[in-house]
């Protein structure tokens, strides 16, 4: 008797999904890349996707936003029916496509958990025996007898999540949402997902966190246009479509200030309410003041990493710049740190390098805080999560100062010797910590810089000098001749 044939989990074949525009409303509304799919009145969402998933694969979906990636699961979720082209799903599919889907807004948490459930194909009696698992795992057992409309995005999210994984089904697609919760519960969700996928299961997910899908993924799908533009190795792929992405935001240059006037207000008004709250926690001891300040920091957070990302694309160029700089009245940073510049050169202060050129990276900003500060630099590799970094701790700075301790503008040179660096494109992001390696304030991928090879390194020797990974470093190495081993 012959073996029997494995198939994938997911094989699809020139998958199509066309929708009718009967409204020229809604063409204006399309991104110029959405407006080039437009064929008549027809507006191609997928057009001739082919690939397929092998089972126990956790495999990304990435691309813009309107690439095709939501309307691809929907199909493979069954949700909605293809144009043209099939997709042949081998085994029970489990899906989170929004927040919310799934849920009813009047109900207890724990009476859509049995409602989700249901809608997924669980019977009651699977699903009263994994319960307290969905409960447990989702963390908001206090509030599970709340109505869901009373819940925070997040909190949807982990019960929508806990619920999902605790399926008995073969392929679960995510979409996005994930994302949506803190970074503790994104941990542990990416152990399940892992720990899913070690079990047989298939996992598709879409997301816009990168670092996340090269961290979790074997391999990834990029959508553009409603097509496969790749198909491969998550690292890969993920690269070649951050390159893109930087480069067509560079050329792009367009500039937000509605929205950054928005952010600085948003950041402001936060400030004033952790000033008062701090006033109120003067006066009196009180774990409840505590825990909202604790919150209304990392909400700042978020806004002004936001407005830090929509300043620097304001600022840049329509290359990707070596150097960046700012007025003190729109600098990037937060409450305690203003970067007002940052560049990087060789020692000549020339944007040209290779590989035997020191990299001189200076730095300048304000420091609002007597608090101690530390900058740490992060170099990153071709547009990958491939990276190295350093700060001062790590050099022969004096001790007095590898910190920062008074308030003031400063100015740092950090000096990356020459023969260190790989051929190929580096960015440089800045990160600043107090003295508890608390992170104050945070800017990726600020400036960039190319290094080029130096055949003058190798010209004694038959080698082109290119290898993978960010680092080329001149090592001690020793050779010895052993003696023949006999079998």
């Amino acid at each position: 008797m012959g073996k029997e044939q494995d198939y994938p989990a997911i094989e699809v074949r020139n998958l199509t999904k066309i929708y009718k525009l009967h409204s020229s409303s809604l063409r204006n509304q399309l991104s110029e890349e959405e407006q080039q799919r437009i064929e008549g009145d027809d507006f191609y969402a997928l057009k001739n996707v082919s690939f397929s998933i092998d089972k126990g694969q956790v495999v990304g979906i990435v691309g813009s936003n309107g690439s095709g990636k939501t309307t691809l699961l929907q199909i493979l979720s069954k949700i909605t029916k293809p144009t043209d082209g099939e997709a042949f799903v081998d085994g029970r599919v489990s899906a989170i496509l929004d927040v919310d889907s799934g849920f009813h807004p009047d109900l207890s948490g724990r009476e859509n958990v049995f409602l989700r459930g249901a809608i997924m194909g669980m019977k009651r009696s699977e699903i009263k025996e994994k319960f307290d698992r969905i409960v447990d795992f989702s963390e908001i057992r206090p509030f599970i007898d709340e109505p869901v409309k009373a819940y925070s995005n997040g909190m949807f999210v982990r019960l929508a999540f806990s619920i999902v994984a605790h399926l008995e089904s073969d392929i679960v697609l995510i979409d996005e949402v994930i994302s949506v919760g803190d970074a503790d519960f994104r941990a542990k969700s990416f152990d399940k997902i892992r720990e899913l996928a070690a079990s047989g299961k298939t996992v598709v997910i879409i997301s816009h966190e990168l670092l996340s899908i090269v961290e979790l993924c074997q391999s990834v799908i990029l959508l553009k246009a409603g097509a496969v533009q790749a198909h491969g190795f998550a690292k890969q792929v993920v690269g070649e479509y951050l390159q893109e992405v930087i480069i067509s935001r560079h050329k792009a240059g367009e500039e937000n200030n509605a929205l950054i006037e928005k952010l600085r207000n948003e950041v402001g008004l936060i400030n004033s309410k952790i000033e008062g709250l701090k006033e109120k926690l003067a006066k009196r001891v009180d774990e409840t003041l505590s825990f909202q300040i604790d919150q209304l920091v990392s909400s700042r957070k978020e806004v002004s990493d936001r407005l830090n990302l929509e300043i620097r694309q304001q600022n840049e160029g329509r290359k990707l710049p070596n150097s960046l700089r700012w007025s003190i009245e729109d600098a990037p940073g937060s409450t305690d740190i203003r970067l007002l510049s940052v560049s990087c050169t060789n020692c000549n202060g020339e944007s040209t390098i290779d590989q035997s050129s020191a990299v001189c990276v200076e730095m300048t900003y304000q420091k609002l805080t007597d608090e101690p500060t530390l900058p740490t630099m992060l170099l990153t590799y071709q547009m990958s999560n491939l990276a190295v970094g350093g700060n001062p701790l790590f050099s022969d700075s004096p001790t007095d100062l590898k910190f920062d301790t008074l308030p003031g503008v400063y100015t740092r040179k950090c000096i990356i010797p020459g023969k260190t660096l790989n051929v190929g494109l580096f960015s440089v992001g800045l990160t600043f910590v107090d003295q508890f390696a608390e992170e104050i304030s945070q800017h990726a991928d600020l400036v960039y810089f190319k290094v080029d090879y130096d055949e003058k390194m190798f010209d004694n020797y038959v080698y082109n000098g290119r290898f993978p990974g960010p680092l080329f470093l001149e090592m001690d190495w020793s050779l010895s001749l052993s003696p023949e081993v006999t079998m």
